[in-house]
């Protein structure tokens, strides 16, 4: 996430001074139908609005905090819409009908509740801050409240064009740009929500920071990001080409698993390789089962700096980068800067190779399919966070799949009959990071955490 910079707090400032201006306007003119009061009201929700947006942005660590207030306030602002609509059905035709005003009190009341909704933060489920961005990332139930309000601003709209078409002149002239405004305020909205929305359902970038959307959607180019994403992969010498830094997709935490940093994004195979199917369907050998019962609640080898290893490190959150050759396959880690080789020269997988984290991989291809065979382990590592553990006999397989531009796929064949009494298979999706490169990375750097291990 590209952080935003430190001033971008006063372009939602700056539009908040004006709502609040044209409120004050409006308010002083010699006007006093119903419906230039409920304009005022739309005006200076806005203003808030626009304030809580200036506040999440100028102090981050409230952000949570600002960002239930603002969502608030943006129900109560679409109770607003509906409020003048409704005055505006009044004062411009009575053919419409009570059905129609009724409508409008209906999601008004509607609206009200979503406010209060929103404030209860159990409900709205905002997880955390994206850091240095503004941002914040959403529950479910925060993600619902996000869709009633875009669903309810459409409505808005298409009520408000509704009372445009009904009403006369001259009246119908007097407010055509008042109902225009206030579409295109609502319109606003509906498009910033649903080009945030884009990102993905599980990262939904923080739709009232109107200001901190724009600019982030500019600054990162979002729709000509994700049409360069989903273009068909690139191919070298008739295969597809894999070359590239890539993330592993991140997922909320499995049920049961703690974090001491907040609400975290781990692949979920990163923790559990058997996290697809029931837990009393795992295939383990007896003494394998034993062992990972044991291994409950004991820190994992690279909590003291060892390499994770394969296939573990195809799913941790720290990127990597495949450099493809038609003889040689380059993975770089950038966990502990470690590297593998995937060779393609045709040899076969040595039969009795020096165990290594890494093993020993070769490949060849099947169709658009890399497939890798790795070997040459060391006994009793561990195959993900939780512990599930291999013997010496474990055999990987290794299915590369690069279906689109910006997307990976790596089926996982553990095939171990030391320690499980049939194969194991899943699958890890990355994302390539095209804006991202590798650091140097060193755990044993001022490491000072092992010694207080339990």
């Amino acid at each position: 996430m590209l952080a935003l910079p430190d001033s971008i707090w006063l372009l939602p400032l700056v539009a908040a001074v004006a709502a609040a201006a044209l409120a004050i306007w409006i308010r002083v003119r010699p006007w006093r139908e119903a419906f230039h009061r409920r304009l005022t009201l739309v005006l200076a929700l806005t203003a808030l609005v626009e304030l809580t947006h200036a506040a999440l942005l100028f102090v981050p660590s409230d952000a949570v905090f600002f960002r239930e207030i603002g969502l608030s306030l943006e129900f109560l602002r679409m109770g607003a819409f509906f409020l003048t609509g409704a005055a505006l059905i009044v004062s411009t035709s009575a053919e419409l009908g009570s059905s129609v005003t009724r409508s409008f009190r209906v999601a008004t009341a509607a609206s009200l509740a979503g406010a209060l909704l929103a404030w209860w933060g159990s409900f709205s489920g905002i997880d955390e801050m994206a850091e240095g961005a503004g941002l914040v990332r959403l529950g479910p139930n925060g993600r619902w409240l996000q869709v009633a309000l875009l669903l309810g601003l459409v409505l808005a709209i298409a009520q408000l064009e509704s009372v445009l078409r009904a009403s006369r002149d001259p009246f119908r002239f007097r407010i055509k740009f008042l109902i225009l405004g206030l579409c295109a305020l609502a319109g606003f909205e509906v498009y910033v929500a649903s080009q945030t929305m884009l990102l993905g359902w599980d990262h939904v970038l923080d739709k009232n920071s109107v200001a901190a959307g724009i600019y982030e959607m500019w600054q990162r180019r979002l729709l000509a990001n994700m049409r360069d994403l989903l273009v068909p992969a690139p191919r070298v010498n008739g295969k597809p080409d894999l070359s590239g830094v890539w993330a592993a997709d991140g997922e909320p935490l499995p049920p049961g698993i703690e974090s001491i940093e907040g609400d975290l994004h781990f692949p979920r195979h990163m923790i559990n390789i058997a996290a697809d199917i029931p837990p009393e369907a795992v295939p383990l050998q007896p003494w394998a089962a034993e062992l990972l019962q044991k291994r409950a609640g004991v820190e994992s080898p690279s909590a003291f700096c060892k390499p994770s290893g394969v296939p573990a490190v195809n799913a941790i959150v720290l990127p990597y980068k495949i450099v493809q050759t038609p003889r040689m396959i380059f993975v770089l880690y950038e966990e502990n800067t470690v590297f593998r080789q995937i060779f393609l020269d045709g040899r076969k997988p040595v039969k009795d190779p020096e165990p290594r984290y890494m093993g020993y991989s070769t490949g060849r291809w099947e169709g658009d399919e890399l497939v890798v065979d790795t070997v040459g382990f060391p006994k009793n590592g561990w195959l993900d966070g939780m512990g599930h553990p291999h013997s010496d006999q474990l055999h990987v397989i290794e299915r590369f799949r690069r279906p689109v531009a910006g997307h990976l796929e790596i089926e996982t064949v553990i095939d171990d009959p030391g320690a499980y009494t049939s194969k194991l298979t899943y699958t890890v999706k990355a994302t390539l990071v095209p804006e991202d490169d590798l650091l140097e990375y060193f755990c044993t750097e001022n490491e000072k955490d092992s010694v207080h291990y339990r």
